[in-house]
Parts: structure tokens; sequence; C-alpha cells
């Protein structure tokens, strides 16, 4: 212990990169749906630790802790506390709130729930799906608790464990990149395709996540109004309204989900999205993620406010469903209304990304009822 101790007091070497916070969920958020944002089961560091409902999954932690050692040399556990040691202000300065835990408890806490992650996930890469989920009935709600705002852990530490134990023990073959790595265990069902994401900054698993939905946006960005203003006044009218005025629906073969467009022909083009059961709790944290961090854009904000404008009733779900737009799992178009509602409810933003759009609607509209009444 005392070993320890003294590695913890060894000199801090700071990470070149700039942290932002790891953020607390607004409270207008929370009172739309509290339980979207608190863990089932499991907690990692810091917000919710040490609630007794959470206290039964340490053992379970553990566990998975002594898997992943018993396949490395001794020395790993020494370095692996060595290198959070050495991190423990930058990762400590990750969250929005002071951690009240000694540096003992700290990397004590880091290590144990950085290796249960990475055992996880490669668990994840080299087992098959359902195999993994009869020897482990726990696998979908811990996924669901990794993906709230307030439960994560910072990459950086993360990042560093992955790079010592790989050095010792290849997790796969062939080796992968941590981001990649990480992700079979986030993409619930594989509904997204894998490919390394380089040259950004990745603070913990749900903004990895994020990123997953939103890179190939990056080269649509400046084709998009991104003022930083608020939510429209005027709001475009839904799937079934547009209908009736002309408006014609088509599917879009880009994988960019927020790529949308309206041509001056009144045509709506919108890439496929699959809704599931545990979208609800992703994209909620999603947005309170962009909604909790300043310099975050809300490009998926604003893609979820815009399905919620457009979508007011089953009917609207049913009409994008029948043109290929939209596909579910949640048993009816009344269910994924009502989780597209209530997703979007209580949402502010500053940098709503398609104002463009919403003029050209709205212009188009216009445009009908005017020749309508001289017709």
């Amino acid at each position: 212990m005392q070993k320890t101790r003294n590695l913890l007091r060894s000199k801090k070497i700071m990470n070149p990169l700039r942290f932002e916070k790891q953020g607390k969920v607004h409270q207008y958020l929370r009172e739309v749906n509290k339980d979207a944002y608190i863990p089932m089961i499991i907690s990692i560091v810091p917000f919710h630790r040490g609630k007794s409902s959470l206290q039964a999954i340490e053992e379970y932690k553990m566990w998975y802790f002594h898997d992943l050692m018993s396949r490395l040399p001794e020395t790993c556990l020494g370095n692996m506390v060595k290198a959070i040691g050495k991190m423990e202000g930058d990762a400590r300065t990750c969250y929005a709130k002071p951690i009240v835990m000694s540096s003992d408890e700290f990397v004590k806490k880091m290590l144990v729930d950085s290796c249960f992650m990475l055992e996880l996930f490669v668990r994840c890469i080299t087992e098959p799906e359902e195999a993994l989920k009869s020897k482990d009935p726990l696998l979908n709600t811990i996924r669901r608790d990794m993906l709230l705002l307030e439960n994560q852990l910072p990459f950086i530490v993360l990042e560093r464990l992955f790079e010592i134990v790989t050095s010792h023990y290849p997790l796969t073959n062939p080796p992968l990149t941590s981001n990649v790595l990480i992700t079979p265990l986030l993409l619930l069902d594989n509904k997204l395709e894998l490919r390394p994401l380089s040259s950004i900054n990745v603070r913990h698993a749900l903004d990895l996540l994020r990123n997953h939905y939103l890179q190939p946006f990056e080269q649509y960005e400046t084709s998009v109004s991104t003022s930083m203003v608020i939510i429209p006044m005027v709001v475009i009218p839904c799937v079934s309204d547009l209908r009736e005025s002309g408006v014609k629906f088509r599917k879009s073969g880009s994988k960019d989900r927020c790529k949308i467009t309206f041509n001056e022909d009144g045509v709506f083009v919108i890439p496929t999205n699959t809704f599931s059961d545990e979208d609800e709790v992703l994209y909620q944290n999603i947005i309170a993620l962009e909604q909790c961090d300043k310099d975050c854009t809300r490009k998926f904000t604003s893609y979820i406010l815009l399905l919620n404008h457009l979508i007011d009733t089953e009917k609207d779900v049913k009409l994008l469903r029948r043109k290929g737009i939209m596909d579910h799992y949640l048993g009816s178009d009344e269910a994924i209304a009502r989780v597209i509602n209530k997703v979007g409810t209580g949402v502010l933003i500053d940098g709503f990304i398609y104002n463009e759009l919403y003029t050209k609607v709205n212009a188009y509209q216009s445009r009908r009822k005017t020749n309508g009444k001289q017709d």
C-alpha cells in the first residue's frame, strides 16, 4: 500500500489536451424523464458512487477485473496504478464537481472500472452476442447504464490502460484501436458502421458514440446554417400536413442521418433511421451532453427537434415508414411517435442547424397557399 501511495505522489504528467467537464444533466431535461439519466445497476465513477442500489454490482466488476488481470504479467498491475496516479489530476478535472475521494480510493476505482470496461469490450468483440447474453444476462442493462451522461469514465484513463494492456497482451486479433474496441458494446445491435475515428478528442464513451453518429456530418456542415439562435418561433408543419400541401418525401441513401434536405420542388430527402427500445435513453443522454457543453455543436439535438416537428402522431410515422425513411422495433407507430415527442420535449437550443431548411419549407408553403388562392 505504501508503494502505491509513493507512486501516487510522483510528479503529475499534465495531458496537453484541453479537457471539457463531464457535465451534469440540466434540471429542465431531468424533469421530463429523470429515469433516463439514472443507472439501473452499475455505477462508473463518480456521480452515483455509494448508492445502495448499485453496490451489488461491485463484486461483478471485480470478477471481470480479475479475469483480465489473470492474462497479464504481474508487473502490469503496478504499471496501471502508476499511470493512473500520474494522470489523476487531469482525470479529476474532467468532472463538473470535485470528487470527494482520497487518491488511493480514486485510483482504485478508476483501475477497477477501466479494467471492467476493457474486459467487457473484449468479450463483446470475441464472443457471439447471443452466447454472451445467455452467459451474461445483465449485458443489455450494463450497456444502457454505460451510455448515461452522469455515468462516464474519462476516456484518457481508459485509453492509457488500453495501451498498457495491449503492450503485454493483444486483446484482439488483429489489434484494434481503443475507440473501435469500445464500439460493439455501445452500438446496440450493431446498428452503426464500425470505423476508426481519427483527429478527435474523445472525452468518454457517450461522446465517442455521438461522434460515430455525427462524423460524416462534418463534411456537410458548411452548407448548413449554424448561427446561434433559439429554436425558430415558426416551426414547420408535421408530415401529414406537409403531404396535404404537396410536399413529397423520399429516402436518401446517405449514411449521415443528419443530412436532410428540402428542394424548391417541395421534396424532403431524409436518410433512413431505425429506432429500437434503447434509443430513447441514448438520445436523451446525447442531447443532455450537447446541452451542458457550451462548446459542443447542437447537431444531434437539431436532428431530434426536426423529427419532433415532423412527427406529431402515428400517422406521420406510418407515412415515413412507407417511404422507407423510418423503421422501428417498438411494436407500433404510436410508440415511436410517443418516444420522439418525449425526447424532444423541453429541449432548448442555441445553434439550430436547420434554419435554412425551415425557411425553404415555409416559403414553399406560402407559395402553395398563394397559388391556391389565385386558382
